[in-house]
């Protein structure tokens, strides 16, 4: 239980991380 909630809890931050290091690019060329 408390393992999946880890899992769910990374696969969130990775995504956001991911987003806005998009973002990040997208305005710092």
């Amino acid at each position: 239980m408390i393992f999946l909630i880890y899992r769910i809890m990374n696969t969130h931050i990775f995504i956001t991380d991911h987003t806005q290091f998009k973002i990040y690019k997208t305005f710092h060329y």
